[in-house]
């Protein structure tokens, strides 16, 4: 059962009548444009141009709002683009830094290795000069120990054993056995007191 609005109770003779619209189930109105609106235009009094806005709008001042908020519109877009770039300029230095993080952390593995390769192999070096001078008598050894440098002596000489190493540093010249003597020293010092 449909309930109509009745266009004859609403309207005056000679309206304008449009389509039917159905507004719910059950409820139809029928829309009519009043003579007034419909009719010609009669009036006496003289017609006053409006200017209209470059944007379309009657009002003053809106045309200026209406500019400025493109205008931010437009900053904020510009805006929003920098941002994304710097996104992604930051996203690319990330990603080379890891790239660059995990290249030296494989190059600082390799330098262990061969730091550790290198220092074993030094090790059997000594080891092997060492036994080179355990085995010279100690007057020999001394003459040899004498001319070195204080530093590379003292290394030789704490890697002999101790009853071997007195009777070869007695044979050294005193200047000498004293440079190798203070250099052992100050080895032992660091060790007792290390620099904070």
């Amino acid at each position: 059962m449909s309930t109509e609005v009745s266009a004859s109770a609403m309207t005056a003779p000679g309206d304008i009548h449009f389509q039917p619209v159905t507004l719910r189930e059950g409820m139809v109105a029928r829309p009519v444009v009043a003579p007034v609106l419909a009719g010609p235009l009669t009036t006496s009094a003289p017609v006053i141009p409006v200017r209209a806005s470059p944007i379309g709008d009657e009002r003053p001042g809106d045309g200026r709002l209406l500019l400025e908020v493109a205008r931010r519109q437009a900053e904020m877009d510009r805006r929003e683009r920098a941002l994304e770039a710097r996104e992604a300029q930051l996203q690319a230095a990330e990603a080379m830094t890891r790239g660059q993080i995990s290249e030296l952390t494989r190059l600082r593995e390799e330098i262990e290795r061969l730091v550790s390769k290198e220092s074993v192999s030094a090790d059997s070096d000594l080891d092997a000069l060492v036994s080179l001078y355990v085995n010279m008598r100690p007057q020999q050894a001394a003459k040899v120990l004498e001319r070195l440098e204080a530093p590379r002596a003292a290394v030789i000489l704490l890697k002999i054993p101790e009853r071997m190493a007195g009777p070869i540093l007695a044979q050294m010249e005193p200047p000498a056995a004293l440079a190798v003597t203070q250099e052992i020293a100050g080895r032992r010092e660091a060790f007792r007191n290390p620099v904070p």
